[in-house]
């Protein structure tokens, strides 16, 4: 142990004085003694490493062959549970705890500090491999935390769990080999589509910041008590789909996506801080 982290033993005199202010109180008014506990509790804070998701959607409907991903701006921490989730991207979805464990869009849980020293962005195991493909090429992602002013903090692939794609994933929107089916209503797998790699999956992989943000509590005085992390592509992307394969001997068929909320047709990313909670201590703990 370090020896900065050991208590000085109280002296004899720190120690008659203690003694003496627990005489004093013991022989106060009890309504008295209450609201001195009162405040010493209220002045007192807690830190908890309290983790934070939001979740965001890039889809679109095939038109004429094609999936076309807009540049529209998906926010991440401006729902709440059981609210639409069009702010993320996808409209007419309600969010649940796996989407986000916030309870109201924007702030903080129980209206604690929050302070927060690195981001990881997590691939939902649905997406499409050609529409992450196309994200991580053209996507950045800003943070604000007053709901005015935001930093661009990066492209989507400096963001990890961790440091990019990963390994294979099994693409709607390529062709499988003969023998294999095609998307899931085809009861098939859709064809391979693998990555490059600049990491592997662990839990410690994120994108530490120079310095903490600040997220504040609502009420506690401060500006930035409503965090948005955004993530938009700089420029439209088209994704174009093969053609429809028909089974025969041999030959497994394959039908590509044809409506929005297709295999094929969406990737999800769940945005989540690594942060430190800082709040008052309970009256009731």
């Amino acid at each position: 142990m370090n020896q900065s982290s050991l208590s000085n033993p109280m002296s004899a005199q720190d120690i008659a004085q203690t003694m003496q202010l627990i005489q004093q109180a013991a022989a106060s008014n009890p309504a008295l003694r209450a609201q001195i506990a009162s405040m010493a509790t209220s002045s007192q804070r807690v830190g908890l490493t309290i983790p934070y998701w939001s979740v965001v959607e890039f889809s679109a409907a095939p038109v004429a062959g094609a999936i076309t991903l807009n540049t529209q701006r998906r926010v991440a921490f401006q729902y709440a549970q059981g609210a639409d989730m069009a702010v993320a991207g996808a409209p007419g979805r309600i969010a649940g705890y796996a989407d986000t464990n916030l309870q109201r869009a924007g702030e903080t849980l129980s209206n604690a500090d929050v302070w927060i020293y690195g981001v990881a962005i997590e691939i939902e195991a649905s997406s499409e491999p050609k529409i992450l493909e196309a994200l991580f090429d053209d996507c950045y992602v800003d943070l604000s935390t007053d709901g005015q002013n935001s930093i661009r903090l990066g492209t989507l692939a400096m963001f990890p769990s961790a440091g990019g794609l990963y390994g294979t994933g099994y693409s709607a929107d390529v062709v499988p080999d003969l023998a294999t089916s095609g998307k899931v209503t085809d009861l098939g797998q859709g064809g391979a589509q693998s990555y490059l790699q600049n990491g592997n999956p662990i839990a410690s992989s994120f994108l530490k910041f120079p310095a903490p943000f600040i997220w504040g509590g609502v009420g506690q005085g401060g500006a930035d008590a409503s965090l948005s992390i955004g993530l938009q592509l700089s420029r439209e992307r088209t994704i174009t789909l093969p053609a429809a394969r028909v089974a025969a001997a041999g030959v497994a068929p394959y039908t590509p996506p044809a409506a929005a909320g297709d295999p094929g047709t969406y990737a999800r990313l769940r945005v989540r801080l690594v942060s430190q909670s800082l709040n008052k201590r309970s009256n009731n703990t």
